[in-house]
């Protein structure tokens, strides 16, 4: 059992590393490798599968796999279940989904900083936009700072955008110079 943890990790990470932060892709496929887990547990579909040949057992578990997942899930899910299936580690599907649904949940944090504070209608209107752009929820922390500009770092993605308008400056004398 402690093996197959292990060895559920390794796919979840790699599930997880395809899925570039996507979270709601992420919860796509949890839901899909889910209902494949429940879905194969049923008694005679487990009896049948114990004893077909692989390429018939991979047939029938995309099939399934296809009428119960998302389409964009599906094509992530395609290839694992194939290597699943050839090492015939069906039964930690339900580790994986374990394993994946706790980042599928999390809430991103950011941190915002501005030369004077956001109101909150325009603070709302900034996390709105990045709660669509991440597909995730977005929790906004905002301080200020000396520098004339602004700076979002999302650190659970170790994403940082930003400019200031010393950083723009340099920018222009650098092009300038180069240009002569």
């Amino acid at each position: 059992m402690q093996d197959l943890k292990v060895i559920s990790k390794h796919y979840a990470k790699a599930l997880k590393n395809h899925t570039k932060g996507d979270l709601a892709l992420l919860e796509e496929i949890v839901v899909g490798l889910k209902n494949a887990a429940e879905a194969i547990k049923l008694h005679r579909l487990n009896q049948v599968l114990a004893h077909v040949s692989l390429k018939v057992k991979k047939e029938v578990v995309l099939e399934i796999l296809e009428k119960i997942t998302p389409t964009k899930a599906c094509s992530v899910l395609k290839p694992v279940m194939e290597v699943v299936l050839k090492n015939n580690r069906l039964d930690m599907l339900e580790l994986v989904a374990e394993e994946l649904s706790f980042d599928s949940k999390r809430t991103l944090e950011a941190t915002l900083l501005v030369p004077q504070k956001l109101e909150s209608k325009e603070l709302e209107e900034v996390r709105q936009k990045l709660q669509a752009r991440f597909n995730a929820p977005v929790e906004i922390a905002q301080d200020t700072w000396s520098k004339k500009g602004v700076s979002l770092s999302v650190s659970s993605l170790d994403l940082e955008i930003g400019f200031s308008k010393e950083g723009i400056l340099k920018k222009i004398e650098k092009q300038v110079i180069q240009s002569i």
